[in-house]
């Protein structure tokens, strides 16, 4: 039973942001969940950020790397005394995604919806895959 719940607490330390204990998780070592996909056209990226509003949020890219930065400000409507539990993360975050393909940094797009942030970042024109016509061998032959 001890190796169990000693293979558990290191789980949980694990798989959670910051270090694994409650204060950590509550000064702000957080970073928000995103969903990150590639069409044909595009990367697509996804961010919950839920309260947030454009002016806390700052994206960048530069380099084939994508660089999402933010805070969340602690709400002071309450006493620290007042708490019986907090479990939402304040603070600064950032994460970073390098992106394998070429993009067209000019025609990035950002949006913010209902707490989600998405991310257009189109493909340039030489990283799209390109269609190319296959010909019967004998119609082929001769066009010769």
């Amino acid at each position: 039973m001890p190796m169990r719940e000693e293979i558990e607490r290191w789980l949980h330390r694990f798989m959670r942001p910051g270090n694994g204990d409650d204060e950590t998780w509550m000064r702000g070592a957080w970073a928000p969940p995103v969903d990150l996909y590639e069409t044909d056209e595009a990367f697509v990226l996804k961010a919950e950020l839920p309260g947030f509003a454009t002016e806390d949020l700052q994206v960048e890219f530069h380099d084939h790397r994508l660089t999402l930065r933010g805070e969340r400000q602690r709400e002071t409507e309450a006493k620290e005394e007042q708490y019986h539990r907090r479990e939402r993360a304040y603070g600064r975050f950032e994460r970073a995604f390098w992106l394998p393909a070429s993009v067209d940094a000019e025609k990035i797009h950002a949006s913010l919806k209902d707490g989600v942030l998405e991310l257009r970042l189109p493909k340039s024109e030489a990283a799209k895959p390109k269609r190319i016509a296959i010909r019967e061998a004998e119609k082929a032959a001769v066009g010769r």
